[in-house]
């Protein structure tokens, strides 16, 4: 029950945020027609990057490079674009999660949703009083680690998979404060899927269980401050349309594609996610 609630909830403020979005456009429906693209054109993109964003593809990562390409946003208006694209079909992913027939303990998802939540805050504090470039190399150095670790696990089991649905303990303290560490290091432009994938498949979690924690966690840290982007305005208004139509018609479309996957696939392809993202960063 408590699940389902709190995948209602998750879901209530991604339609919240989406009327808000369409809401605005239609009030600057002149300003929406100018600006550059195919509403068509960037609504299938956005359907095409949210089913990605649904088996753990860093959805950031995938609208950087629609927004880049197309010429839709400039330096200045990409971050909050990013955020404003990810509120309402990251959304519809963590609700579509949660209320798969796979159950994700509800104490795991609630402490280290709030932790990663602080993180966040707290980061953004932080980020002016350390070194960024030497904290991200760090963070590549431990992501890298963790990928070899996985794949050493995988042979070592015979490419058994973890079946946990929930972690206790020590489990659960460790992944609160990786959570929260993980998030606070966002702030430097680190990606935290590929940290909290590698944490909750270390830590023993079903393949299905990691991926929903995963965009569970990736969902409500865009929605803790999704108000603030909305209320500035800094963000490609075209492309956020197209993300709340597009993009969670893609999102409903991958997540069932996504839990009808064999663990072990599953599996393999949160650690060529890893890899992907790994390399990603090293060439940035």
């Amino acid at each position: 029950m408590g699940q389902r609630i709190l995948s209602a909830v998750i879901l209530a403020a991604g339609i919240f945020y989406g009327i808000a979005i369409l809401t605005i456009a239609y009030r600057n429906k002149e300003r929406l027609s100018a600006a550059r693209g195919s509403v068509f054109l960037i609504a299938l993109l956005e359907a095409l990057v949210y089913f990605c964003a649904s088996v753990g593809i860093s959805d950031y990562l995938l609208n950087t490079l629609v927004a880049k390409k197309l010429r839709l946003t400039d330096d200045k208006t990409l971050p909050g674009t990013l955020v404003a694209c990810g509120l309402t079909p990251g959304a519809v992913i963590a609700f579509s999660l949660l209320r798969s027939d796979t159950p994700v303990d509800l104490a795991m998802v609630v402490l280290c949703g709030a932790a990663a939540m602080l993180g966040s805050v707290t980061g953004a504090r932080l980020v002016s009083r350390f070194d960024g470039a030497l904290v991200k190399t760090v963070m590549k150095i431990a992501l890298v680690v963790s990928l070899l670790v996985l794949i050493g696990k995988m042979i070592l089991s015979a490419g058994r998979t973890g079946t946990a649905m929930g972690l206790v303990s020590w489990k659960l303290a460790v992944a609160v404060i990786i959570c929260f560490a993980s998030a606070l290091l966002n702030m430097f432009g680190i990606p935290m899927k590929p940290t909290w994938t590698a944490l909750f498949l270390i830590l023993g979690l079903s393949p299905l269980a990691t991926l929903t924690m995963v965009l569970v966690l990736g969902a409500l840290c865009p929605l803790s401050g999704g108000a603030e982007v909305i209320r500035r305005g800094n963000y490609s208004q075209k492309l956020a349309v197209c993300a709340v139509t597009g993009g969670a018609v893609g999102a409903i479309l991958g997540t069932v594609f996504a839990v009808s996957l064999p663990a072990t696939l599953l599996n393999v392809i949160l650690l060529a996610v890893m890899l992907l993202a790994i390399i990603a960063m090293f060439k940035r």
